[in-house]
Parts: structure tokens; sequence; C-alpha cells
């Protein structure tokens, strides 16, 4: 517990972040708006995926550099029940 730290401000959450992994409301403006935003704070060897089911992970990169874009991807977690 004491290696976890919370903060609602999404610029300092990411600072020091390797990897970051979105899940918010399927809707490209939204998740481009903060991926935009995002892209500015996080340090750049950081990895942005984006938990989408529907949308273009490219489409949702786009509001990124072009460098960030190389390390951009789709990470979809879903849970099966048997």
């Amino acid at each position: 517990m004491e290696n976890i730290k919370t903060t609602t401000d999404a610029g300092e959450a990411v600072s020091s972040a390797d990897l970051i992994i979105e899940a918010i409301i399927e809707s490209i403006k939204i998740k481009r708006d903060f991926f935009g935003f995002l892209d500015g704070k996080a340090n750049a060897r950081c990895i942005f995926a984006s938990n989408t089911s529907s949308l273009s992970i490219r489409d949702i990169a786009e509001a990124c550099s072009a460098e960030r874009q190389t390390r951009f991807g789709g990470l979809h977690f879903f849970n099966r029940e048997f």
C-alpha cells in the first residue's frame, strides 16, 4: 500500500507513468481530447492504450504527436463468464 498514490490531477497521475490505459465513454471526441491532453503531460517513453471496443485506434491516436502515435495501441479487457 505504501507504493500506491492517488490523485484527481490527471497530469500529475501520468507524469511518471510507463503505461496509460484509458477506459472512458465510447466517444471519439472525448477520447481524442483526453489523449491530446495526456500527450503533453506524460513522459516521452510512456505507452498509451485505449480500451475501446468500437472506435478506430488510429483515429484516437491522431490527437497525439507523431512520436506518441508509434507507442499507441488498443488493449481491450472483457469478462467472460461461463
